[in-house]
């Protein structure tokens, strides 16, 4: 019998959400890469792979392996970078995530 989990995000607080908008420039609110936020990796019943980064939710890639999965995301968090970067828009904070058995 297998156990299903639940999974939950919490957004950063409401203080450290403004913090990150002070008095940051853009170039300093980006972060490293995509692996600075926490990464959700799962397998669909289809057998493909998700890998998706929760604070941003356009962050996302399905591919028919775990490897492709994570490298497309490298991919995707590339283009979302530079969409945030050219509009002076800051880098969301990373989420808290809570995995539960349910």
């Amino acid at each position: 019998m297998t156990s299903a989990r639940s999974v939950r995000f919490r957004p950063p607080s409401a203080e450290a959400a403004a913090e990150a908008r002070g008095t940051q420039s853009a170039s300093q609110q980006h972060p490293k890469g995509v692996w600075d936020y926490k990464i959700i990796l799962y397998r669909q019943t289809d057998g493909s792979w998700v890998a998706w980064a929760p604070a941003l939710p356009s962050c996302y890639a399905v591919m028919n392996t775990k490897e492709e999965a994570l490298s497309e995301l490298e991919r995707v968090f590339e283009m979302e970078a530079e969409y945030l970067t050219e509009r002076g828009e800051p880098f969301p904070e990373d989420v808290e995530i809570e995995v539960e058995d349910a």
